[in-house]
């Protein structure tokens, strides 16, 4: 246990960060994209995006106290489900299994044909459907009443580990065979995807890898690590590794 004064000498230690952080100025956001007709048209449609600025939460000016307040609100703030799942569980072919949750509202369920708009999700690397920054996102597909599909990782979600193998952001295995599964109950259904962190790597191989072939209308990729080795590198060496061992922590948790 931590005792009072090192308490109060870490609170003064962030205090000291958060003012320095909030001398920063707010950054307008950069956009990179190919310059084509279609691109620019999408511009077009959401002008905001060229006018942006990212302001952060002023008691949560960088990306370490977001992190560490995160995981204190999830530590003492379990997250709950506002929608229904049904579960099903798809075998793979070295003897592992992922789990699929679809989420329904009930208009979902009353209006659902095959035009309904499926988004599907992929969490990050300790995430699953009960994580805030998942159920966030169900919440603002379930509210324009579109059917919601959450991948859980081999292991996570209280899916069995029923194989030695298990994840990462170089192999897309298992996401395709997810993808096949949901495209087997709903082939028609115009597909979206949406991946956070390790699941945004995922989803990116994934997409490119198929091509012209990818299911997906239209990704969201949302805080990739796009340099896995610099990224690992750091989570090892910032504030004394925590966030490698809070990671580490979580996964041995979930495999347990």
């Amino acid at each position: 246990m931590i005792s009072g004064t090192g308490l109060t000498l870490i609170a003064i230690l962030l205090m000291i960060y958060w003012i320095y952080t909030l001398t920063k100025k707010a950054a307008k956001l950069q956009l990179t994209f190919i310059h084509t007709k279609k691109n620019e048209s999408i511009l077009k449609l959401a002008p905001a995006l060229s006018k942006a600025v990212y302001t952060p939460t002023p008691y949560l000016a960088n990306g370490h106290l977001q992190t560490i307040y995160y995981a204190l609100y999830h530590l003492y703030t379990p997250a709950k489900e506002t929608y229904p799942h049904e579960r099903v569980i798809v075998p793979l072919s070295d003897g592992g299994e992922i789990s699929i949750d679809y989420i329904f509202s009930n208009n979902t369920r009353k209006s659902l044909s095959a035009q309904t708009p499926i988004v599907v999700i992929l969490p990050g690397l300790t995430g699953d459907r009960c994580d805030e920054y998942i159920q966030s996102i169900i919440n603002e597909v379930i509210s324009r009443d579109f059917l919601c599909v959450v991948i859980n990782h081999r292991g996570c979600s209280g899916t069995p580990l029923t194989s030695p193998k298990l994840y990462c952001a170089g192999s897309i295995d298992d996401t395709e065979a997810g993808i096949k599964a949901i495209r087997s109950k709903y082939a028609l259904n115009p597909l979206f995807g949406v991946g956070v962190s390790l699941g945004a790597c995922i989803l990116c191989n994934y997409s490119a890898s198929k091509g012209k072939d990818c299911p997906f209308r239209a990704i969201v990729s949302v805080c990739a690590p796009y340099e896995m080795f610099m990224c690992s590198k750091m989570m090892d060496t910032t504030l004394f590794g925590l966030y490698h061992r809070g990671l580490g922590f979580s996964a041995v948790k979930k495999i347990k």
